[in-house]
């Protein structure tokens, strides 16, 4: 016989008066309440249920291990006889078999929750503490590791089809800075190498070897620029951004989704700064390659997202000058280098331009001297017949609001040496 059945049969022998209660309240509960979620298949007979008497149903035997179905939580309460004479008879009846197989169950389903419980706390904690590794480890500068456990924090989710799992926002956003700082450290020793190359004068043929180092330095400074791309692309998966708007990557390539990543500014401009450091360190070590050359374009399809998302009040995006300017440097870097063919000397000034334009369109933003000055230089390198005028124009702007009151906008006289260069090329 069932636990369950067990019990039962014992209270009616007994005089007992037993109860499954469905409902919160449960009756004359004097001597003990018992309550659990008891799995159960086949019963022969009725059983009173708390509450109204259309609740009076037909459950099943309780055969604990041999259901997969889980009943609501029933409160289990047996009630003190009234024929009970003495504490030996009441000892007797709770420390019957059924009583205590009954306990058993309930010890065990207890435990089961504790540890599930546990589990998911133990859970909860390895991830925090994984995420807390991360930006350490990139604080440290050790990208690679950072980016390892990153990777792995990704893969879990997927696999066990858990968003939860995901790295946070925080470790993603110490990843890109530190990505950054790389670049940043490798371009700095680069231009110390160029500057001490340049500085020997009893140098009579080319240092190679210099020359390989700062290749492969500035194709590690492109490397760190794609993974910085990836990682903001996996943000715009993972958040749902590629659900409204076309996916960097073609097609969004994860089902789930977790909001918590939703990429802010700072992460656009991050990404638009690592292609700008790509293509400008490209343009001083005269290092040409098709990632190289097209990565001003990159950088400007992330302003153009930014663009995009500011029309969202819910984005919580939107460019900055210092957006705009940097992928005005980009463009205007396609116009030196080993990349300065005539074509793209005439193509780099009217990129920057159009980006300009866009920038002066913006109500939310006024260009600063750094954009006129960037502008001057690059239509001056320019082979263009209106270079010169374009020149002039900018010049005579910053002149304009100057007089105005804007002292920041004062010509320099690098500023007028730039503007006549550009005259002397167009004679």
């Amino acid at each position: 016989m069932g636990i369950v059945g067990q019990l039962f049969a014992l209270s009616l022998l007994s005089g007992a008066a037993l109860e499954l209660n469905l409902s919160p309240q449960n009756r004359r509960t004097d001597l003990t309440t018992m309550t659990t979620r008891i799995p159960y298949i086949r019963w022969c007979g009725a059983v009173r249920c708390g509450g109204a008497s259309s609740l009076h149903k037909k459950v099943d035997r309780l055969v604990a291990g041999q259901s997969r179905v889980l009943t609501p939580s029933i409160s289990v309460a047996v009630t003190k006889p009234l024929h009970f004479q003495s504490d030996v008879q009441q000892r007797r009846f709770f420390t019957s078999p059924a009583v205590n197989n009954y306990k058993k169950l309930l010890s065990d389903d207890l435990v089961v929750r504790s540890f599930s419980s546990t589990a998911g706390d133990v859970a909860t904690s390895k991830r925090d503490d994984t995420n807390q590794q991360i930006i350490s480890n990139a604080e440290s500068g050790d990208i690679t590791s950072a980016q390892e456990l990153l990777t792995q924090m990704h893969t879990d989710a997927i696999f066990q089809n858990d968003s939860d799992q995901f790295a946070d926002i925080d470790s993603y956003t110490a990843v890109m800075n530190g990505l950054i700082d790389q670049q940043t450290q490798l371009i700095s020793s680069i231009g110390e190498e160029m500057n001490e190359i340049a500085s020997d004068l009893n140098a009579t043929m080319p240092n190679r070897l210099s020359s390989e180092s700062n290749e492969k330095g500035t194709a590690k400074v492109m490397t760190l620029a794609e993974m910085a791309n990836d990682l903001l692309i996996q943000m715009e998966d993972i958040s749902g951004v590629s659900d409204r708007y076309s996916s960097m990557r073609g097609n969004a390539a994860y089902e789930l989704r977790n909001a918590n990543l939703l990429p802010t500014s700072h992460h656009y401009d991050l990404a638009i700064t690592s292609f700008v450091n790509a293509a400008t360190v490209a343009r001083d070590t005269n290092y040409s390659s098709p990632a190289t050359n097209n990565a001003p374009y990159v950088a400007q399809r992330w302003l153009q997202r930014m663009e995009t998302l500011a029309f969202d009040p819910y984005s919580g995006v939107s460019p900055s000058v210092d957006s705009y300017y940097h992928v005005m440097e980009a463009y205007a870097s396609l116009g030196n280098g080993a990349a300065a063919i005539p074509a793209n000397k005439n193509r780099a000034p009217i990129l920057a331009q159009a980006v300009y334009d866009k920038l002066k369109e913006n109500t939310n933003l006024i260009p600063t001297v750094r954009e006129h000055r960037l502008l001057i230089r690059a239509w001056s390198n320019s082979t263009c017949k209106e270079a010169a005028y374009k020149a002039m124009g900018l010049w005579m702007n910053m002149l304009r609001l100057f007089r105005a009151g804007d002292e920041e906008m004062e010509p320099r006289l690098e500023d007028g040496k730039m503007v006549l260069e550009a005259w002397s090329r167009a004679m």
